[in-house]
């Protein structure tokens, strides 16, 4: 089905209440991808990317044993993280929105030179303008299993208040009507420069919300790349023009498999009283099943099993399948941008 939205920001939503955070419970296994299937968490329907795309740089050891290939440089008034191409070139450039911990994070800066290793121009900006989530505060959003399988349960519930007192407050300062114009400025300034060929989003978790968000008419962009996006509403999918590439986790307690999946991922013991009845994200099924409709866009939906929030760049790994995803999601992002922006 297809469906159109205006592009002014009086057309955006704070897309939650601040009292709405997530708790973490995750597994890891191996990160096989969802066939179609009678599968009560995915959209049997969906149109479901099958293996690895390419051959390419290996994210994982790249995360795991280097140090940052780019550097911090300002264009226009914003600070970017920015990794050459190996021939130097822009004519394909590619525009990587992190999550709420921000483009100075080591991590990200990896996954950005291992996206410029497949060829392209890749700029991180910094959105946030220093305002970060510190990155230990991942621990308390969606630790790692071997985290998890160490934590009581009075642990787990006092990382939900974390979550409260913190996510909501950060959420509020860079909510939509501030944080999408310095997103828009960037592409603005980007588009300046005669250099710049193509221009591709990748977004995470955060940052793939304001992918889908770009992924319209009048934005310059070709194609998107939204890897665990959160917080997005069924309008903002439906709106959606240029290729776009979509990737979940099973493990997942931010963007759930399917809300039934949700209650039993966040909380098997729900007696604090601390989760609201109102869900914060759309759950992966119902986002593939929206997708499913669309005839007039290409989609691709790869959903990993297992994975929790975050795989596709976090170092963090308690066993050799997540790495194994985090290559293989890498590996697709560049097969794709390299089939859209060439």
């Amino acid at each position: 089905m297809a469906s159109s939205r205006s592009g002014s920001d009086s057309d955006f939503e704070f897309p939650f209440e601040l009292d709405d955070t997530k708790p973490v419970k995750h597994r890891t296994s191996n990160p096989t991808c969802r066939s179609a299937g009678p599968d009560p968490n995915v959209d049997p329907d969906a149109d479901i990317i099958m293996g690895g795309a390419q051959e390419g740089a290996s994210a994982s050891e790249h995360v795991e044993g280097a140090s940052p290939d780019g550097n911090m440089e300002d264009i226009g008034l914003h600070r970017a993280y920015v990794s050459a191409s190996p021939d130097g070139s822009t004519a394909k450039t590619l525009i990587y929105l992190p999550d709420m911990f921000g483009p100075d994070w080591r991590d990200h800066q990896l996954l950005a030179d291992t996206y410029a290793k497949g060829g392209f121009h890749v700029v991180m900006p910094d959105i946030l303008e220093r305002d970060y989530m510190p990155k230990e505060f991942f621990d308390v959003i969606e630790p790692n299993a071997e985290l998890r399988d160490q934590m009581t349960v009075q642990e787990k519930t006092e990382n939900r208040r974390k979550m409260f007192n913190n996510m909501g407050r950060m959420f509020y300062r860079h909510r939509v009507y501030i944080s999408k114009p310095r997103v828009d400025s960037f592409i603005e300034t980007l588009r300046k420069d005669p250099e710049i060929g193509k221009v591709g989003i990748v977004g995470t978790c955060w940052g793939g919300y304001h992918a889908i968000l770009q992924a319209r008419p009048g934005t310059g962009i070709s194609a998107i790349a939204a890897l665990q996006p959160s917080f997005t509403k069924l309008q903002d999918w439906a709106a959606i023009s240029v290729p776009t590439y979509v990737t979940f986790g099973t493990g997942d307690t931010i963007v759930p498999a399917s809300k039934s999946v949700e209650v039993s991922l966040r909380d098997p013991e729900p007696t604090d009283g601390l989760i609201s009845p109102d869900l914060l994200a759309l759950s992966a099924n119902e986002i593939a099943e929206a997708l499913d409709k669309r005839d007039d866009v290409e989609i691709k939906v790869r959903i990993f099993e297992n994975q929790i929030h975050g795989f596709t760049y976090r170092g963090d790994w308690s066993t050799e399948d997540e790495s194994k995803a985090m290559d293989e999601c890498a590996q697709d992002v560049i097969a794709w941008f390299n089939e859209h922006l060439s």
